[in-house]
């Protein structure tokens, strides 16, 4: 009937994962039939130099090929794709692309560049799976996937191995599937052979889209996102404030992208190891300082020595409140 939205078939399943996902990865994998009639495009957060073992590792517990990501290939059905280590990995005109262009939430790749890259350009197409892990890269990613209209499962973060990722994913998209890790690959099945309409694309995840593949002019940003007033941690420059629902996020013009979550946890380490920079350099100070009481001593100089050891004590008791202070810091967290 005239009138009524276009329907498609979700045949583009992409996957996010971070701490514990190898083990997620493998069980999902290995429960996806030889022929699901979609593809599917991987990324695990990774050590930049980590040793490419893990595609012979999924390769022997699915009945799909597998292969890494690679510049301007296409994408098919029944295949896996892995993200490469240290690349970003997003889609344009039916293929892949490639960069190791500026980290998003200190990650590379990213797994909400790959989700918002499949929501620009394959809609309600896209279904969006987001499993185990820490803080919240991925978040961002499945709420444009939900904004286009994309399908959404969470790994229950019951199953989790690390459960802050999945419940942080569910607080943002709380109409996502909530799927047990062992009954994932059955639902994406099942979500795969669903129709859905064919909804518009979002303005502003359209335009981050694009911004994700370069280096932005100011002017650029500033169609889509608000000026802020706090600078980029990664290069120092100026941010704007990201818009639409999700967790609270900012971008610089060079493409470095973060959530406000995963700013603090980034101040909060930085401030962690400077404090215990100061408990050592105060013992240090009283140790410098003993050292040179027993030296003076040593030389016949008792008063210079008394002064040295009165120093030396004042340092550690110094050192001493600091570290009271930072455990009890600490433990508030």
């Amino acid at each position: 009937m005239a009138g009524l939205p276009t329907t498609v078939r979700r045949d583009l399943v992409v996957m996010g994962a971070s701490a514990g996902g190898v083990d997620a990865l493998t069980t999902i994998l290995r429960g996806l039939p030889r022929e699901l009639g979609a593809s599917v495009v991987v990324v695990q957060h990774r050590p930049a130099n980590a040793l490419p073992h893990l595609i012979e590792l999924l390769r022997r517990e699915t009945r799909l090929p597998i292969s890494w990501v690679e510049q301007g290939g296409p994408h098919e059905h029944d295949h896996v794709y892995l993200a490469p280590p240290d690349l970003h990995v997003t889609f344009s005109d039916g293929h892949f692309n490639l960069t190791a262009s500026a980290k998003e939430n200190y990650a590379r790749p990213s797994i909400n560049r790959l989700f918002r890259s499949a929501a620009a350009h394959y809609g309600s197409r896209t279904l969006g799976v987001l499993l185990t892990g820490m803080l919240d890269d991925g978040v961002a990613g499945l709420v444009a996937i939900s904004r286009v209209g994309g399908g959404t499962i969470v790994q229950d973060p019951d199953t989790a191995l690390a459960p802050e990722l999945p419940r942080n994913g569910l607080s943002a998209v709380p109409t996502s599937r909530v799927v047990p890790l062992d009954r994932i690959a059955r639902s994406i099945v099942d979500a795969s052979r669903e129709s859905a309409p064919s909804l518009p694309i979002p303005e502003d995840v359209r335009l981050e889209s694009e911004a994700d593949k370069h280096a932005s002019l100011p002017e650029d940003l500033d169609r889509f996102a608000e000026r802020a007033t706090v600078t980029c941690d990664e290069c120092g420059g100026p941010l704007w404030r990201l818009p639409g629902p999700g967790p609270l996020r900012f971008r610089c013009y060079l493409g470095h992208a973060m959530s406000a979550t995963d700013r603090l946890e980034r101040y909060h380490g930085e401030a962690e190891a400077a404090m215990w920079s100061a408990v050592r350099a105060l013992n240090e100070r009283g140790a410098t300082f003993e050292s040179l009481g027993v030296e003076a001593r040593q030389h016949g100089d008792p008063a210079a020595a008394l002064e040295f050891e009165q120093n030396a004590r004042s340092a550690f008791e110094q050192a001493t409140l600091a570290y009271d202070f930072v455990t009890r810091l600490m433990s508030r967290r």
